[in-house]
């Protein structure tokens, strides 16, 4: 793999090759899958799903298909931007994150168990970007 090395974006910004998609998009399938939060380094290597999108619909019939560290197949759904997270509406293609690799927040969270009474830990993932949402009217 090539490493990565500064390019410049349309408005003349210097840019990781490895934040943009193109580039990404090359090297997706072996490029590490590292998410760093305050609490110390996670590796979601067995989140990748290179064989496809996980999917999930909801009770309205809408499909959401998403993956880590690599594009949802966002393709063979009749979707055309690249995203790590879209959902079908019908005919209608929402893109539901950036395209951008590296836009995203990742947060050490606590809770207390819902079964045990005893507290569980993990890691939350807060992708950037995504469809513009609808005013609030009311």
């Amino acid at each position: 793999m090539e490493p990565p090395k500064p390019t410049k974006k349309d408005d003349g910004a210097d840019q990781d090759d490895e934040n943009d998609p193109q580039w990404y998009k090359a090297h997706a399938q072996s490029y590490p899958c590292y998410k760093l939060a305050e609490q110390g380094l996670f590796n979601f290597e067995q989140m990748r799903n290179l064989e496809g999108d996980w999917q999930v619909t909801d009770s309205h019939g809408n499909h959401i298909s998403f993956n880590f560290c690599v594009y949802s197949e966002s393709t063979t759904s009749g979707c055309e931007k690249d995203s790590f997270g879209f959902m079908k509406q019908g005919s209608k293609c929402l893109e539901l994150t950036s395209d951008e690799p590296q836009a995203e927040l990742n947060d050490f969270v606590e809770r207390a168990s819902q079964v045990k009474g005893e507290d569980q830990e993990g890691i939350r993932l807060t992708r950037a970007g995504g469809a513009t949402c609808p005013e609030d009217t009311s």
